[in-house]
């Protein structure tokens, strides 16, 4: 019978839609690295594979820990080459290529990474052990490129997605995006009076589309992708 943390960790990576992958997950070449450049969902099917066949929690927590230092050192890797763009990108700590711009790497690594420490803090049990490098225990740190900006553009194409920009009160879902976001109230009203012009330049606008179109990307929703490129020129 399942335990709740193996249901917790199971559940942690799980994917929407079943991987059609045939690669052999007992191959010592495999490893998570190459999975989660190549596919968020095959890095989880792969997680939740090595961890259903451990031999022990031992054994888990020592896979978690070796995912945690190669997703700690892509992170470092990508944010330099973030704050210096004249370097050539090298491959990843594990020798291969990265697949992804430095802003969507870094994203795809986070959120990878929140995912393992968040398993490593349920296999050490968290009501008994302080689980001192879980991000539990550390305050909560804003993430900088979560701009108002890009979060009120975001709400925009998701109405649009869902057909109701237009048919609904703006101040709806102006006050769902402070739900949402925890930012001001007057902050938001700005941002949603023209969502698409917020008297920026060029080069800052096409960063902000090309952010929400990664998170777009990744949920799967090609049509709001297709919008936002269509948006972009």
């Amino acid at each position: 019978m399942m335990n709740t943390t193996e249901g917790f960790v199971r559940n942690l990576f799980r994917n929407e839609k079943p991987s059609v992958s045939t690669l052999n997950f007992d191959d010592p070449d495999v490893w998570v690295c190459d999975l989660l450049n190549e596919s968020a969902e095959l890095a989880n099917e792969y997680i939740r594979y090595r961890l259903d066949n451990a031999h022990s929690n031992d054994n888990r927590l020592s896979f978690l820990y070796d995912c945690r230092h190669c997703f700690k050192c892509a992170l470092d890797e990508l944010r330099f080459y973030k704050e210096n763009p004249d370097f050539e990108i090298a491959p990843t700590c594990c020798g291969i290529p990265y697949y992804h711009s430095p802003d969507e790497g870094i994203l795809i690594y986070e959120h990878a990474l929140n995912k393992v420490e968040h398993a490593i803090c349920h296999y050490q049990d968290c009501e008994k052990l302080a689980c001192s490098e879980s991000p539990n225990d550390e305050k909560p740190v804003k993430n900088p490129e979560n701009t108002t900006t890009r979060q009120v553009l975001a709400m925009y194409y998701l109405a649009e997605h869902l057909g109701i920009w237009g048919r609904v009160d703006k101040s709806g879902l102006e006050s769902f995006t402070e739900f949402l976001t925890g930012k001001s109230s007057s902050e938001i009203h700005k941002k949603f009076i023209r969502p698409l012009d917020n008297k920026q330049d060029l080069k800052q606008r096409e960063k902000d589309l090309l952010f929400v179109k990664g998170h777009f990307e990744r949920l799967g929703l090609r049509d709001v992708v297709g919008q936002i490129k269509r948006d972009m020129g």
